[in-house]
């Protein structure tokens, strides 16, 4: 049975493009310049105020990312002095 070209390139590119892809959580994890964008906007229209964890994941979701993992033997913490997402030393 021979199939028509049309589909034989649909199915080679529904093919090629499911490989190498990331895990959902990897491919929406915001970079540590976006978390601290986000947090200015969220500061921004929040009236200065910073957010509790649960508004901020709640302004991350909305805008389809998640929070990232750190990498080994770091971790991410909110300088509040700086109003800013850094990364520290466990």
């Amino acid at each position: 049975m021979r199939l028509p070209f049309p589909l034989l390139v649909l199915a080679g590119a529904l093919l090629a493009t499911g490989c190498g892809k990331r895990s959902s959580t990897q491919a929406n994890a915001a970079t540590l310049d976006e978390l601290n964008r986000d947090l200015s906007a969220v500061i921004t229209h929040g009236g200065g105020r910073l957010p509790n964890t649960n508004e901020f994941n709640h302004f991350l979701a909305a805008t389809g990312k998640t929070f990232p993992t750190p990498p080994p033997g770091k971790r991410i913490v909110l300088d509040l002095d700086a109003k800013k997402f850094i990364l520290q030393d466990q």
